[in-house]
């Protein structure tokens, strides 16, 4: 189990700008199987875990969102770049850390349209990262490196080249000799369209 002390290394962002064109609907605002928000879901799971800090980076429609959140101890960030693609929240993220947070060693990054994403997968990114000494930790499904994913300040430099929709996967693949992983079956599914709400749903 990760100590209180190694867990306020950590700050986690949830990465929650986008416009989801695909989806046609607002997917942080869509209903999981408790009736709750997947936006207020994953950020209650993120601070469940206390760690120093939780940022969400909202954008599209973010008055709506953000009401969301009132409740919940969260900082919320602003990307009024969204539109630019994922990597301007990526880059914000880290910027904002860098000037306001610069003891967090490390970030965690979360989606809120990965529905099977627990405690438990936190909790084992996080374990993995002390334990493996590797910088980067990812989540492994169908041969595939994704989130939720852990980036050691060492690689926030990279994050911030980022560009476009160019999500963290990139710089994954581009240093894959400095990652640890963790199995994740259920990461493989995610929701951007309406079937994939329709399929979780039932």
């Amino acid at each position: 189990m990760t100590s209180h002390a190694d867990l306020q290394k950590i700050g986690i962002i949830v990465l929650a700008a986008g416009n989801s064109s695909r989806l046609g609907t607002a997917k942080q605002l869509l209903k999981d199987k408790n009736g709750v928000s997947f936006i207020k879901r994953i950020t209650a799971l993120a601070l469940s875990l206390s760690c120093k800090k939780v940022l969400c980076i909202l954008g599209a429609n973010h008055p709506a969102i953000a009401q969301e959140l009132k409740d919940l101890k969260a900082t919320i960030v602003i990307n009024d770049l969204w539109s630019q693609g994922i990597a301007s929240s990526i880059k914000l993220a880290v910027h904002t850390v860098n000037s306001q947070f610069p003891d967090l060693e490390a970030l965690l990054f979360l989606v809120c349209d990965q529905p099977f994403v627990d405690e438990k997968i936190l909790h084992q990114v996080i374990y993995q990262y002390f334990k493996s000494g590797q910088p980067i930790v990812a989540s492994h499904y169908q041969n595939t490196l994704g989130t939720p994913a852990l980036f050691d300040r060492s690689f926030f430099p990279v994050l911030l080249l980022l560009e476009g929709d160019r999500g963290a996967g990139k710089v994954i693949h581009d240093h894959s000799d400095r990652v640890a992983m963790i199995d994740f079956e259920d990461g493989l599914f995610d929701i951007d369209t309406q079937r994939d709400y329709e399929l979780y749903s039932a």
